[in-house]
């Protein structure tokens, strides 16, 4: 018979498993990272597939590269909440064309067409929504921020078409470009903006070595408990769920003794393993997780 953690297990796997959408899914990530999804809020892992109507949310350490079936990619820096209220491709001709819609309802994101060069390409039509201010994209490089004072895009490359409610959309089609909106005042004309400026920005959408980056081809795993007790296990589950952290379980004998390991997966080398493991240990108080090779 199943035990309970054996069971949510199975049900968290079943509700991010990657049949479940085939256009955008987690690449590499910092954690902790969540999805809303309907009424629930579960932890992501790399390789977890995306829904329309999913919400992506990163924690105070938390960073996400999302990739794109047709080679993009879409960064999201710490503390943002992202909406997927669309994602699909389309054929129009003898062409395919990524028809999609995002919301950055708070945050720093980065979407950069053909990222992934080896993916297949696709004609964009795809609209991002940055606070107040809309982008629509057709193949490009931006860079864009919702707080709570300004919502801004910066092109980097491309052809972009920015509006915000009431005022009149302006089109941004010449590298290093800003467009601005204060809180409770009309969007800025599109300004030139500072190499420099944009590459103070840039880090904020970088995946972090020193919190430990975990993909879908990490090699190391951080074991971080090591319990013989079905109702401890369960408990550390949830607790470390609920966290952001997409822990496994490996069972493990030692002595001719059970036991059950909760695990972070998918670390890319042993310093982003030993990054992670030392994160967690601040958070959960943890003085006994270990590395070791993921497999």
């Amino acid at each position: 018979m199943k035990t309970i953690f054996q069971a949510l297990a199975l049900l968290l796997a079943a509700a991010l498993s990657p049949a479940a959408f085939a256009v955008l899914a987690v690449d590499s990530m910092n954690y902790p990272v969540w999805v809303e999804r309907n009424s629930s809020i579960l932890p992501v892992a790399p390789g977890d597939r995306l829904r329309d109507g999913d919400v992506v949310r990163t924690g105070k350490t938390g960073r996400v590269w999302l990739s794109v079936e047709d080679g993009s990619v879409i960064k999201l820096g710490q503390r943002a909440r992202f909406a997927v209220k669309r994602a699909a491709f389309n054929e129009s001709g003898n062409e395919t064309v990524l028809d999609a819609a995002f919301d950055l309802l708070q945050g720093a994101f980065r979407f950069t067409s053909g990222f992934f060069a080896a993916a297949r390409r696709a004609r964009h039509q795809v609209d991002f929504r940055v606070g107040a201010v809309t982008a629509g994209v057709r193949g490009t490089d931006i860079w864009g921020l919702s707080g709570d004072e300004r919502d801004f895009v910066a092109l980097l490359e491309g052809r972009i078409e920015v509006s915000s409610d009431g005022d009149a959309p302006q089109i941004m089609d010449q590298a290093l470009t800003l467009y601005q909106k204060n809180q409770g005042q009309p969007a800025d004309a599109v300004q030139p903006v500072e190499l420099a400026v944009v590459q103070s920005l840039a880090p904020q959408t970088e995946l972090d070595a020193g919190v430990g980056i975990a993909s879908a081809g990490g090699a190391y795993q951080v074991v971080l408990q090591s319990l013989r007790t079905d109702q401890f296990v369960e408990t550390s589950l949830e607790r470390f769920r609920s966290a952001g952290f997409a822990v496994s379980t490996r069972s493990a004998e030692v002595g001719g003794v059970s036991y059950t390991r909760i695990v972070l997966r998918g670390l890319v080398d042993r310093t982003a393993a030993a990054g992670l493991r030392d994160l967690v240990a601040r958070e959960f108080e943890i003085v006994d997780a270990w590395l070791s090779i993921d497999g």
